[in-house]
C-alpha cells in the first residue's frame, strides 16, 4: 500500500509541475500526435509575405 501512495504522490507532483510550466503530459502529447499527426514548424506553415517578393525582385 506504500508504494501505491508513494507513486501516486510523485505522479501528482510531476503533474502540478507540468502545469505550472504549461507544459503538455506525455499522454496528451501522445493523443495529440495520433490526432493531428507530427508537428510542423510555424515557418513552414506560415503563409508567405508578399512583401518578400517584391524585396527580392529589386
Amino acid at each position: 500500500m506504500l508504494i501505491a501512495v508513494t507513486v501516486w504522490l510523485v505522479t501528482v507532483l510531476i503533474a502540478r509541475l507540468l502545469h505550472k510550466r504549461g507544459q503538455a503530459g506525455p499522454a496528451e502529447v501522445v493523443l495529440r500526435r495520433l490526432t493531428y499527426g507530427p508537428r510542423r514548424s510555424l515557418a513552414a506553415t506560415a503563409a508567405p509575405d508578399p512583401a518578400d517578393r517584391r524585396r527580392r525582385r529589386s
